[in-house]
């Protein structure tokens, strides 16, 4: 008969932990002992459910970024010191007027939705905003933030976007389009904006002497809006995903999930609660369900820790030997641990690209001797070999809505520079006739 075991006391969910596998022989002693390793979970799952693009084998992958960057301090410090960086000092609207800046971000000024959207285009290679669209539809009044982790993209039986994006807070396996609270909101479209006038069967646009769609106006001589309000929805370049983009660090994902699990590690040894430090091998009949649950009981008041428990039972039916309880040395894994992690925090600043982890302050990494020059250096490289790449990715988008919406406005971010320089990162769209004078937005 096979044995029972486990933490003394103990009804643990294993579902989120690398799971014990216990190979025994008919009397119940222990022949082997394997770990299943570390699985990191899948991005894009090119299988729909209920007409949502599945983000993940569980529809959460982007509730596991966020798990990461909340959990591991080395990736969370270079995710902020970087989002920092590209957010800047501000967006520049050349061509605008102060008014229309002051205006133009929803709940919160621009600028301060630009730190959220850079920090999203961090953590995911992805951001999103909400276009509202003026009274007459002819240019953009509000930009309002939109989590990044929130979206899913709605597909048709053939596993394409249909156009149309989810908004939901809690996403899991089994949630569709039809789930209360879960929003729909049509992409950036300026030609969608508007309702057009059709043929009475509504097969074709009725066209104006110019071959211009008819737009349908209200009393007040204004034209419907047919989507007063769309959806924004940006993805850096991710090579084999279909749906939705992998973040850029995602090389280090498993260096990271150790990371996070480290203080675990740490709180685990102070508590005594997560390593178990006896393991107790009790020979006879091995009792029933209730009887073993019985015994660990008694044997967790008697060996638990400070809000833990201690021991690791297994009963085996061998009628020729007494219980035996063995003490468990772990006091060498401090120095093995300590060991791996300045390892794995060398891989989590690899798949950063951050050559110098004291520029994000992570403490005890610096491979530089603090001079002044080659502080500055490692700084300046970072900033043209990630950062400056990402601010592009960031003007890139709103330029883009702008344009698109016929809004003649030049946008730029003011750059953020410890050693003191000012200047303003701009898209290059490989044009050199920019007007000297733009038109002023209202």
């Amino acid at each position: 008969m096979a044995g029972k075991i486990g933490f003394a006391g103990t009804k643990q969910d294993t579902s989120a932990q690398p799971a014990l596998n216990v190979t025994t022989t008919n009397n119940g002693r222990v022949v082997g002992l394997s770990l299943v390793g570390y699985d990191p979970p899948s991005v894009d799952v090119l299988k729909s459910s209920g007409s949502v693009a599945q983000f993940g084998a569980d529809n959460q992958y982007p509730q596991h970024t966020i798990y990461q960057f909340e959990n591991s301090p080395t990736h969370a410090a270079i995710c902020r010191f970087t989002a920092t960086l590209i957010a800047g000092m501000g967006f520049v609207f050349e061509g605008a007027t102060d008014a229309f800046k002051d205006n133009l971000g929803y709940q919160r000024s621009i600028d301060r939705i630009g730190k959220s959207l850079a920090l999203d285009l961090k953590l995911h290679n992805g951001w999103a905003v909400q276009v509202m669209w003026s009274a007459d539809g002819t240019r953009i009044a509000k930009l309002k933030y939109e989590d990044f982790s929130f979206i899913r993209k709605e597909v048709n039986s053939d596993e394409e976007f249909t156009g149309t994006y989810l908004l939901y807070k809690y996403w899991k396996k089994g949630v569709t389009k039809n789930t209360p609270k879960v929003k729909p909101l049509p992409q950036f479209d300026p030609e969608a904006v508007f309702t057009y006038k059709t043929t009475p069967d509504g097969k074709k646009y009725l066209l104006d002497s110019e071959g211009n769609k008819i737009k349908v106006l209200d009393e007040r001589g204004l034209p419907v809006l047919a989507q007063p309000n769309q959806l924004f929805y940006y993805e850096g370049t991710s090579p084999g995903q279909k749906h939705y983009p992998k973040p850029m660090h995602i090389a280090a994902d498993t260096a990271i999930q150790i990371n996070c699990e480290f203080d675990a590690f740490h709180i685990g040894n102070i508590m005594n609660g997560m390593t178990p430090s006896l393991f107790i091998e009790a020979f006879g009949s091995i009792p029933d369900e209730t009887e073993q649950d019985a015994f660990e009981s008694a044997m967790q008041k008697a060996f638990k820790g400070k809000k833990g428990k201690k021991s690791f039972i297994k009963f085996t039916d061998d009628y020729n030997n007494k219980t035996q309880i063995t003490p468990l040395d772990i006091k060498n894994n401090e120095t093995r641990y300590l060991e791996l992690m300045k390892f794995f925090i060398g891989e989590i600043c690899s798949a950063h690209m951050l050559s110098s982890p004291v520029l994000a302050g992570i403490a005890g990494t610096s491979s530089l001797n603090n001079s002044g020059t080659e502080i500055e250096a490692a700084f300046r490289l970072y900033l043209d070999t990630v950062v400056l790449d990402m601010q592009d990715q960031l003007i890139e988008g709103f330029q883009e809505m702008f344009d698109q919406s016929g809004m003649t406005v030049k946008v730029g971010i003011i750059a953020k520079n410890p050693f003191g320089d000012v200047s303003t990162t701009t898209t290059n769209d490989g044009t050199t006739d920019v007007p000297s004078t733009p038109t002023t937005v209202q």
